[in-house]
């Protein structure tokens, strides 16, 4: 059976819900469900590519190419919290996309002297 969410991210996304929140969410159920496959099966042939594209890589692009400050404070967190991880993790394009985005977002926020 089909996942409903990826029907559920378009409808959200149609209705103007955070952007970053929603790429975050994305990614984080892709790679959760990704991560819960058991390596037997994802070792075999390009499981792991196709597991990737089909699954949380359209997220994951969309985050190593995030160039948007976050529209709210929440999804400043929440950048700031996943390219924290990403940058444990060893992926500093997220990881770099995240801080400058937050950080604009911080300098947006910040009274003009």
């Amino acid at each position: 059976m089909p996942s409903p969410l990826p029907k559920l991210f378009e409808a959200a996304r149609k209705r103007g819900f955070d952007p970053l929140l929603l790429a975050i969410a994305e990614y984080r159920v892709g790679a959760a469900a990704f991560n819960a496959t058991p390596h037997y099966l994802t070792d075999i042939g390009d499981l792991e590519a196709l597991a990737t594209s089909e699954g949380y890589g359209t997220a994951l692009d969309a985050l190593r190419t995030w160039n948007t400050p976050p529209s709210s404070m929440q999804s400043a967190i929440a950048g700031l919290e996943l390219g924290i991880e990403e940058l444990r993790n060893g992926d500093h394009e997220v990881a770099d996309c995240m801080m400058e985005s937050v950080l604009a977002f911080l300098r947006a926020q910040q009274p003009a002297v």
